[in-house]
C-alpha cells in the first residue's frame, strides 16, 4: 500500500517549511495570506494540480493500492475547494483533509493508515501541487516494500525538469537529484495493534542524516515544473527568476527521447501536440531541412518544442546530427557564437551557430528538441542536419512544432541565406573568428615567434581582445 500527501496551500504563518511563510519575504500575516491565496498563483497551481499531477498519478496507481491525501487549510477560496471537491469525487483515490488554518497536516498520513484496516509494509511519500510522478512510479517503487527496508527511505534521483508558463512546457532537461522531494518515500510497517514502525525523517535533502536511504535511478520518475512562483523561486530577485531558472538548468543535459518523455508523462505530451503544427516531410535530412516564421518581419519566439520522427539504419552520435537555431536579440541580430545561451551548445563546424546535438536511435524513434530562451532573445528558424555523409540518410518522416506562432518549411539554401542575412555586428564577427581560431593563432604564433615571443604577442593582444568585448557587449 502506498500513501501520498500533498499540503495544498496550507495557511501556516511563521511555518519554516516555506521561504513564503519563514518571514523573510513576507514579513506580514496579512502579506502572506495574499500571496497565499492570490487568484492567479491559486489558478495556475489548481489547474497545474488537476490538469497534470493527478491525472498521472491516477495513471501510476493502476494496479496497486494507493491513497494520496490533499490536505488545505479551512480558509482556502470557496472556489478552489470547490474544484479539489470535484477531483475528490472524480477520483476515488484521493483523500481531502481540510484543516484548521495553522495546522501543518503532518500526521495525516498516519491517520490514514491506521483508519485504513491495512496490516504490513507500507510507502508514505510526499509531493508538491507543481510536480508530478511518472506513470511508472508505482511500479518502480513496489519492490521496496519488503520487511527488510522498513526504516529505510527509497529515494528516485532520475526525472526531468522543464518550465512551465500556465499553458506550455518547454526546456526539458534531465536531472539527477538524490533525496529530492518529488515521490520521496519512506517505508514503514504497521501491525494489528496499529503500532507504526517509520524511519526518522528531517529535511528532504538532509535525509541520509537522519535514516538510511536507497537510491534508483534506473527510470525516469518525476518532472518538476519550473516557473517564477515556486517557493523556491523567492530567493531569487523579482525580474530575475527565470533567467536564475534557465542557468541552472542549463547545466543539465536536455533530454531528446521523446518517446520516454510520453511515456512517463503522457499530459505533457498531449499538452505539446494539442498546440503543434505537424509537417510531413519523408525524405532524408541530406544538406538540411529547415523551417522558418512564417511572415516578414517575424519577431521571434521565445519558447519552441520542436519533435522529429526519424527512422535510422544505425544509431547516430549526438556530434553527428544536430538542429542548427536561428536565435536573435532584442534588435533582431544573430546572437554570436562566443556568446552563451543557456541551454545551447555553440559549435564551430561551418555556419553552425547555436544548437541542439541530438543522438539518433537505429530504426524508428522521436526526439524531441525544446528550448526556452531569456529575455530579449528570440528564435527565428531552425535547420535539421547531418554533419556526416551517412547522417545525411537519415529519413525524417515528420517535424512537429509547439510555438506560440507558425513556422513553415524552406530550403537549406533558404535558410543560410536567412543566416547570412541576419545582421552580426562587426566587433562580433571578430570576437567570433577570435574565439573559433585561437589555437591555431596560438600555434601560428608559436612557430613563427617561437614560444616566448608568441606568448609576449599574445599578451599584447589581450586587451585588444578584452576591448572588443566590452564593445560586444553594448
Amino acid at each position: 500500500m502506498f500513501i501520498g500527501q500533498t499540503r495544498f496551500s496550507l495557511f501556516v504563518p511563521q511555518s519554516g517549511s516555506w521561504r513564503a511563510s519563514n518571514g523573510k519575504k513576507l514579513s506580514s500575516e496579512a502579506d502572506y495570506r495574499a500571496y497565499l491565496y492570490g487568484p492567479q498563483r491559486l489558478e495556475f497551481r489548481t489547474n497545474h494540480f488537476l490538469e497534470h499531477t493527478v491525472p498521472l498519478l491516477a495513471q501510476a496507481a493502476r494496479g496497486h493500492e494507493v491513497t494520496h491525501i490533499v490536505s488545505f487549510s479551512d480558509s482556502l477560496p470557496q472556489r478552489w475547494k470547490s474544484r479539489l471537491e470535484e477531483a475528490g469525487q472524480q477520483y476515488d483515490f484521493l483523500w481531502l483533509d481540510e484543516r484548521k488554518d495553522g495546522e501543518q497536516a503532518w500526521d495525516t498520513p498516519q491517520a490514514v493508515i491506521r483508519a485504513s484496516g491495512h496490516t504490513g509494509v507500507y510507502g508514505s511519500y510526499r509531493l508538491d501541487d507543481d510536480d508530478m510522478l511518472a506513470t511508472g512510479f508505482f511500479d518502480a517503487a513496489q519492490p521496496y516494500l519488503a520487511e527488510q527496508f522498513v526504516g529505510m527511505f527509497v529515494s528516485f534521483p532520475l526525472g526531468v525538469e522543464a518550465i512551465f508558463d500556465g499553458t506550455h512546457f518547454s526546456n526539458f532537461r534531465l536531472a539527477h537529484v538524490p533525496m529530492n522531494s518529488m515521490g520521496l518515500m519512506a517505508l514503514c510497517s504497521i501491525d494489528a495493534e496499529k503500532n507504526i514502525r517509520a524511519p526518522k525523517g528531517g529535511p528532504h535533502d538532509l535525509t541520509d542524516r537522519y535514516s538510511p536511504v536507497i537510491l534508483d535511478a534506473r527510470h525516469v520518475s518525476y518532472l518538476r515544473s519550473l516557473h517564477d512562483g515556486q517557493d523556491n523561486a523567492m530567493r531569487y530577485r523579482d525580474g530575475l527568476v527565470l533567467e536564475r531558472l534557465l542557468h541552472e538548468t542549463g547545466k543539465n543535459p536536455p533530454l531528446h527521447d521523446y518517446d520516454q518523455l510520453a511515456s512517463a508523462f503522457p499530459t505533457v505530451a498531449e499538452s505539446i501536440d494539442q498546440g503543434a503544427h505537424d509537417f510531413a516531410v519523408r525524405k532524408t535530412v541530406g544538406d538540411g531541412v529547415a523551417f522558418a516564421l512564417a511572415g516578414q518581419g517575424a519577431q521571434g519566439v521565445v519558447d519552441a518544442t520542436i519533435v522529429l520522427s526519424l527512422n535510422s539504419e544505425e544509431p547516430i552520435e549526438p556530434e553527428n546530427f544536430v538542429v542548427d537555431l536561428l536565435v536573435v536579440d532584442a534588435r533582431g541580430r544573430k546572437v554570436p557564437r562566443y556568446q552563451a545561451v543557456a541551454g545551447l551548445k555553440s559549435i564551430k563546424r561551418g555556419s553552425i551557430g547555436h544548437c541542439h546535438l541530438v543522438p539518433v536511435e537505429e530504426g524508428q524513434s522521436r526526439v524531441v528538441v525544446s528550448l526556452r530562451l531569456e529575455q530579449g532573445q528570440s528564435l527565428l528558424g531552425f535547420c535539421i542536419k547531418g554533419l556526416e555523409p551517412k547522417v545525411q540518410k537519415v529519413s525524417l518522416e515528420t517535424v512537429s512544432v509547439a510555438a506560440d506562432a507558425e513556422f513553415h518549411p524552406v530550403d537549406a539554401a533558404r535558410f543560410a541565406a536567412l543566416v547570412d542575412y541576419t545582421p552580426l555586428r562587426v566587433q562580433d564577427r571578430v570576437l567570433d573568428l577570435l574565439v573559433d581560431r585561437r589555437e591555431s593563432i596560438r600555434t601560428v604564433a608559436t612557430r613563427v615567434l617561437g614560444q616566448q615571443s608568441a606568448e609576449r604577442a599574445l599578451a599584447k593582444l589581450l586587451p585588444l581582445y578584452r576591448r572588443i568585448r566590452r564593445l560586444a557587449s553594448h
